[in-house]
């Protein structure tokens, strides 16, 4: 359990909801929830199909680069780098496949031993 948040100031929506969310208060979330924090998007859902739950994720909440972003472009990205199906697990570029995606670069420099990479801001 999270007891002291560095991303998410004391007062500020995300962390209310934290605080209340590890001290099991459900009904003290959802009220916070009914106040529409300003840092907070409440999607209330139809079920555990509604399609606007993988639209939130995969596209965001649509503001543009201003809102938060989905992670449809990092999938794609992730997806396109991947090593092709059948390369053993021990091969060095599953290393570079995963620093990429973690790193958001294409062309990682290796730093120390097999596999090691990170990305050049200098570019």
């Amino acid at each position: 359990m999270l007891r002291h948040s560095r991303r998410f100031g004391e007062g500020s929506g995300i962390g209310q909801l934290a605080r209340l969310v590890n001290r099991q208060q459900a009904l003290e979330a959802r009220a916070l929830l009914a106040t529409r924090p300003a840092d907070v998007h409440c999607l209330t859902l139809g079920g555990e199909h509604d399609k606007r739950f993988d639209r939130l994720l995969l596209d965001g909440l649509g503001q543009g680069g201003e809102g938060p972003q989905g992670y449809r472009g990092y999938l794609r990205t992730i997806g396109r780098l991947r090593p092709p199906p059948g390369t053993p697990g021990d091969d060095p570029r599953w290393e570079r496949w995963a620093a990429e995606g973690r790193l958001g670069c294409r062309r990682p420099e290796r730093t120390r031993g097999p596999g090691a990479a990170q990305c050049r801001t200098d570019r």
